[in-house]
């Protein structure tokens, strides 16, 4: 899991809705009750929650492995390719 960037929000009601959510991204969050009634200040913030992840969407192919890794692949089948070409055209002369 990898932790690129945190924001925090603040909301008058018990209801948070993320909006600027990238499509296909597994988001984690954890929330924290304020509680300005109380009266010492460092007893205003409540217990901090357990973080929570959404699912993980399926990944595209080339996401999950990159264009080096795709390119590679192509590559040696290619060369396998000629390479056996080769082999055969000798074994045939």
């Amino acid at each position: 899991m990898c932790w690129l960037h945190q924001k925090e929000m603040t909301s008058k009601s018990s209801i948070i809705e993320l909006m600027d959510l990238d499509k296909g991204e597994s988001y984690c969050f954890n929330i924290q009750a304020y509680l300005p009634f109380r009266a010492p200040q460092d007893k205003q913030l409540g217990e901090l929650s357990n973080i929570q992840c959404s699912p993980e969407e399926e990944t595209s192919f080339f996401k999950e492995y990159g264009m080096g890794v795709i390119v590679g692949a192509i590559l040696t089948i290619i060369f396998v390719i000629i390479a056996i070409i080769i082999v055969i055209a000798i074994r045939c002369k």
